[in-house]
Protein backbone atom coordinates (compact mmCIF):
# COMPACT_ATOMS: atom_id res chain seq x y z
CA UNK A 1 0.00 0.00 0.00
CA UNK A 2 2.67 2.26 0.16
CA UNK A 3 3.66 4.00 -2.65
CA UNK A 4 7.31 5.41 -3.76
CA UNK A 5 6.57 8.87 -4.06
CA UNK A 6 9.43 10.26 -2.00
CA UNK A 7 6.92 10.91 0.88
CA UNK A 8 8.51 9.26 3.83
CA UNK A 9 6.85 5.77 4.41
CA UNK A 10 5.92 6.66 8.03
CA UNK A 11 3.90 9.83 6.96
CA UNK A 12 2.18 7.79 4.03
CA UNK A 13 1.15 5.36 6.98
CA UNK A 14 -0.13 7.76 9.27
CA UNK A 15 -1.88 9.70 6.57
CA UNK A 16 -3.78 6.67 5.88
CA UNK A 17 -5.08 6.14 9.18
CA UNK A 18 -5.66 9.72 9.79
CA UNK A 19 -8.40 9.93 6.44
CA UNK A 20 -9.90 6.54 7.85
CA UNK A 21 -10.02 7.83 11.60
CA UNK A 22 -11.65 11.40 9.32
CA UNK A 23 -14.04 8.95 7.15
CA UNK A 24 -15.41 7.19 10.48
CA UNK A 25 -13.66 3.69 9.45
CA UNK A 26 -11.70 3.94 12.37
CA UNK A 27 -13.98 5.25 15.35
CA UNK A 28 -13.27 7.11 18.54
CA UNK A 29 -12.06 4.63 21.05
CA UNK A 30 -11.26 1.52 18.93
CA UNK A 31 -8.11 -0.29 18.42
CA UNK A 32 -6.13 1.21 15.14
CA UNK A 33 -4.28 -2.68 15.12
CA UNK A 34 -1.45 -3.71 16.79
CA UNK A 35 2.38 -2.62 14.87
CA UNK A 36 2.41 -6.49 13.90
CA UNK A 37 -1.31 -6.11 12.04
CA UNK A 38 -0.12 -2.75 10.66
CA UNK A 39 3.18 -3.83 9.22
CA UNK A 40 1.26 -6.77 7.39
CA UNK A 41 -1.79 -4.02 6.18
CA UNK A 42 1.48 -1.55 5.01
CA UNK A 43 3.97 -4.03 4.53
CA UNK A 44 6.32 -1.57 6.52
CA UNK A 45 9.18 -2.28 9.12
CA UNK A 46 8.01 -2.18 12.51
CA UNK A 47 10.38 1.52 12.92
CA UNK A 48 7.79 2.98 9.83
CA UNK A 49 4.61 1.81 12.21
CA UNK A 50 5.81 3.23 15.39
CA UNK A 51 6.85 6.29 13.85
CA UNK A 52 3.54 6.52 12.23
CA UNK A 53 1.91 5.90 15.51
CA UNK A 54 4.58 8.36 17.23
CA UNK A 55 3.57 11.18 15.00
CA UNK A 56 -0.79 10.36 15.39
CA UNK A 57 -0.23 10.95 19.43
CA UNK A 58 2.09 13.71 19.10
CA UNK A 59 -1.32 15.05 17.03
CA UNK A 60 -3.47 14.08 19.71
CA UNK A 61 -5.65 11.92 17.38
CA UNK A 62 -4.73 8.26 18.87
CA UNK A 63 -3.09 7.23 22.65
CA UNK A 64 -1.51 4.23 23.24
CA UNK A 65 -2.04 2.17 26.56
CA UNK A 66 0.91 -0.08 27.45
CA UNK A 67 0.37 -3.83 27.03
CA UNK A 68 -3.50 -3.21 25.66
CA UNK A 69 -2.62 -1.20 22.45
CA UNK A 70 -3.31 2.05 20.40
CA UNK A 71 -6.73 3.62 20.46
CA UNK A 72 -8.16 6.14 18.21
CA UNK A 73 -8.62 9.15 20.62
CA UNK A 74 -10.11 11.87 18.69
CA UNK A 75 -10.53 12.90 15.18
CA UNK A 76 -8.32 14.93 12.95
CA UNK A 77 -10.92 18.14 13.34
CA UNK A 78 -11.29 17.72 17.07
CA UNK A 79 -7.72 17.44 17.69
CA UNK A 80 -7.35 20.17 15.86
CA UNK A 81 -9.78 22.40 17.38
CA UNK A 82 -8.15 21.22 21.05
CA UNK A 83 -4.59 22.20 20.09
CA UNK A 84 -6.13 25.50 19.00
CA UNK A 85 -7.58 26.08 22.59
CA UNK A 86 -4.90 25.00 24.25
CA UNK A 87 -2.77 27.74 22.08
CA UNK A 88 -5.66 29.90 23.13
CA UNK A 89 -4.96 29.15 26.74
CA UNK A 90 -1.27 29.45 26.38
CA UNK A 91 -1.90 32.94 25.12
CA UNK A 92 -3.78 34.26 27.56
CA UNK A 93 -1.83 32.78 30.04
CA UNK A 94 1.28 34.77 28.79
CA UNK A 95 -1.07 37.72 29.07
CA UNK A 96 -2.17 37.72 32.70
CA UNK A 97 1.58 37.26 33.87
CA UNK A 98 2.69 40.14 31.51
CA UNK A 99 -0.37 41.97 33.14
CA UNK A 100 0.83 40.87 36.63
CA UNK A 101 4.17 42.09 35.92
CA UNK A 102 3.67 45.44 34.90
CA UNK A 103 1.31 46.18 38.06
CA UNK A 104 3.55 48.15 40.84
CA UNK A 105 4.41 46.55 43.79
CA UNK A 106 0.84 46.20 44.90
CA UNK A 107 1.44 42.70 46.48
CA UNK A 108 4.15 44.88 49.05
CA UNK A 109 1.07 46.44 50.76
CA UNK A 110 -0.29 42.92 51.02
CA UNK A 111 -3.03 43.76 48.82
CA UNK A 112 -5.60 40.73 48.97
CA UNK A 113 -6.87 41.18 45.66
CA UNK A 114 -3.65 40.76 43.88
CA UNK A 115 -2.90 37.34 45.79
CA UNK A 116 -5.92 36.31 44.72
CA UNK A 117 -5.35 37.58 41.18
CA UNK A 118 -1.48 35.74 41.50
CA UNK A 119 -3.03 32.67 42.95
CA UNK A 120 -5.44 32.50 40.30
CA UNK A 121 -2.79 33.10 37.51
CA UNK A 122 -0.72 30.02 39.27
CA UNK A 123 -3.61 27.51 38.86
CA UNK A 124 -4.24 28.71 35.26
CA UNK A 125 -0.77 28.13 34.06
CA UNK A 126 -0.86 24.84 36.19
CA UNK A 127 -3.88 23.58 33.98
CA UNK A 128 -2.33 25.15 31.13
CA UNK A 129 0.83 23.31 31.46
CA UNK A 130 -1.32 19.80 32.67
CA UNK A 131 -3.09 19.91 29.04
CA UNK A 132 0.10 20.52 26.94
CA UNK A 133 1.28 17.34 28.67
CA UNK A 134 -1.98 15.69 27.95
CA UNK A 135 -1.19 16.05 24.21
CA UNK A 136 2.25 15.28 24.58
CA UNK A 137 3.92 18.97 24.02
CA UNK A 138 6.09 20.66 25.94
CA UNK A 139 4.66 24.12 27.15
CA UNK A 140 6.00 27.04 25.55
CA UNK A 141 8.22 30.19 27.30
CA UNK A 142 8.19 33.53 26.11
CA UNK A 143 12.02 33.28 25.84
CA UNK A 144 11.34 30.46 23.00
CA UNK A 145 12.73 27.19 25.52
CA UNK A 146 10.11 24.69 26.66
CA UNK A 147 8.61 24.09 30.10
CA UNK A 148 8.64 20.94 31.47
CA UNK A 149 6.16 20.29 34.17
CA UNK A 150 7.68 18.85 37.10
CA UNK A 151 6.14 20.41 39.84
CA UNK A 152 8.79 22.16 41.10
CA UNK A 153 7.49 24.55 38.23
CA UNK A 154 3.78 25.10 38.78
CA UNK A 155 4.27 27.68 41.47
CA UNK A 156 4.37 27.00 45.00
CA UNK A 157 0.37 29.27 45.55
CA UNK A 158 -1.05 26.48 42.90
CA UNK A 159 -3.17 23.93 43.96
CA UNK A 160 -2.44 20.45 41.77
CA UNK A 161 -5.48 18.85 43.05
CA UNK A 162 -7.70 21.05 41.05
CA UNK A 163 -6.22 20.72 37.54
CA UNK A 164 -7.08 17.19 37.22
CA UNK A 165 -5.22 13.40 37.99
CA UNK A 166 -2.29 14.30 35.65
CA UNK A 167 -1.20 17.45 38.01
CA UNK A 168 -0.73 14.32 41.23
CA UNK A 169 1.96 12.61 39.39
CA UNK A 170 5.61 13.40 41.08
CA UNK A 171 8.28 14.36 38.46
Amino acid sequence: MIEMTGTPAYRQVADDLRKQIAEGVLSVGQPIGSTSQLMSRYSVSSTVVRKAIEQLQAEGIVIGHPGKGVFVRLTPDQASAESATLDDLARRVEALEATAGERPTEAADGSEEVRGLRHELAVLRTYVIDLYARMGYPYPREDGGTDETRSSDRGQDAKPGRVGKSAHRSA
